[in-house]
């Protein structure tokens, strides 16, 4: 179910739908760090950084 929430959370963030503070109840999470926690382990980033990247697909991510 997390993987269909988080699919949902990328498609809102893609189209400027949604502020970063409210996604996790539009998607469905019951509290912001359960999914930024789902959304880390999915997508390998946070929500910041996947808008940043999206926006920018050039910039390489450094870890």
């Amino acid at each position: 179910i997390n993987s269909y929430r988080v699919a949902r959370a990328k498609e809102l963030l893609e189209g400027d739908e949604c502020p970063v503070s409210e996604l996790f109840s539009r998607c469905g999470f019951a509290s912001k760090s359960v999914f930024y926690v789902a959304f880390g382990k999915m997508v390998g980033m946070t929500p910041l950084q996947y808008i940043s990247q999206s926006r920018n697909p050039f910039v390489v991510q450094r870890n």
